[in-house]
């Protein structure tokens, strides 16, 4: 058999190569999209609900489709991962699905067939043993908690080698992944401060209507309950704690000829007291993953954008000559008061964008207003 996919909605459109390689992406939309994982053959039917273990998994809905059942396991961030089976074979295959309807969602389960395999055709299936599925999670958990024991025992926060800056100067902007000065844009922070609740604060990361004030406390100040959690070994230590927003000003200035787009992904991080790179999701020091509920921290990255410019998301189009100044609001931890640092582009290795050069800004002295 083969797999045979149909039953996407109108807008999301299957891409062959590009950016969106070999998902359903929707051009109105970046949030709402289809990831295929492939086909899977399994043994016993009766261990198709085993491939549901996820360890951020919130709870998981069945229905039958019109030739089999599926399995939508909702997760507690980014996209759910549906499962669907066809009756009488060993055969599953498995998506992420985001920013869908549940109807669209039962529609494109329905959209599944299988078909027989034509004069020449190979089957192309993962070889799935839920048996071995805890097993080999466990053992890749434990290897990646080693890596970040590793990584932090090596990673160290020198600020004679570090690009620091302050706000007030003035810096090109740097390319995300290669951390490169573009050239033709030049950014400034013009101001930061802290405060301990959403006081001017309306906005998503996207830019887009917003109310936080469910997340305050009956004294008004953030506090959430932050899990640092060691997968190998199924323990996970959970505690309730303070939080501030961090409000950064910046300033984008076209200085090139020629229009230009700007991306923020600005991300923080702080520092230990042995002068190791701290993430807000990661403990990499203890070899613990960390996360927060409610969730405001989104990998370190602002959790709001303002601004009064035409902007897409998260990015900004500059004619030749023109400003904008942008507004970030970041959610942080209360050990992380005073120890402070952002980077331009939120690149998943900090020490490798410290080692590129990159500009810091030092926010190390900032204190919430009394």
């Amino acid at each position: 058999c083969r797999l045979v996919q149909g039953g996407a909605p109108e807008d999301l459109v299957f891409q062959e190569d590009g950016p969106w390689e070999g998902k359903y992406h929707s051009e109105l939309d970046s949030e709402r999209g289809i990831s295929p994982e492939g086909l899977i053959r399994i043994g016993d039917p009766a261990s198709y609900p085993y491939h549901h273990i996820v360890p951020d998994a919130v709870e998981t809905v069945q229905f039958t489709t019109d030739d089999g059942h599926a399995w939508l396991t909702r997760r507690d961030g980014g996209y759910d991962y549906l499962t669907v089976s066809f009756t009488g074979t060993p055969y599953l295959t498995a998506f992420y699905v985001g920013g869908m309807t549940d109807e669209e969602i039962r529609a494109f389960a329905d959209g599944q067939t299988l078909v027989p395999l034509g004069e020449g055709e190979t089957e192309e299936a993962w070889y799935w043993y839920p048996e071995q599925f805890e097993t080999e999670q466990a053992e890749e958990q434990a290897a990646q908690e080693q890596d970040m024991v590793v990584d932090g025992a090596l990673a160290r926060f020198n600020r004679e080698d570090v690009f620091l800056i302050y706000p007030g100067d003035v810096v090109n902007d740097y390319e995300p992944y290669t951390c490169s000065p573009r050239g033709g844009i030049n950014v400034s922070c013009t101001d930061a401060w802290m405060q301990s609740g959403f006081d001017g604060i309306t906005t998503d990361a996207a830019g887009m209507p917003a109310d936080y004030s469910s997340c305050l406390s009956e004294d008004g100040t953030l506090h959430c309950i932050r899990q640092k959690i060691r997968y190998a070994e199924g323990s996970v230590l959970e505690e309730e704690v303070q939080q501030f927003v961090l409000v950064v000003d910046i300033t984008a200035e076209n200085i090139s000829d020629t229009p230009q787009e700007i991306l923020f992904t600005n991300a923080l991080f702080s520092l230990s007291d042995t002068g190791s790179i701290i993430e807000q999701y990661a403990d990499t020091e203890a070899g613990l993953s960390v996360t927060h509920k409610p969730d405001l921290v989104s990998d370190g990255r602002f959790f709001s954008l303002e601004t009064d410019h035409t902007h897409g998301l998260n990015s900004v189009t500059l004619s030749p000559g023109e400003a904008a100044d942008v507004r970030l609001a970041f959610a942080i931890d209360e050990e992380w008061v005073g120890n402070c640092y952002m980077k331009l582009h939120a690149e998943d290795d900090t020490d490798a964008y410290l080692d590129a050069g990159a500009p810091v800004l030092d926010l190390s002295g900032l204190l919430p207003a009394e």
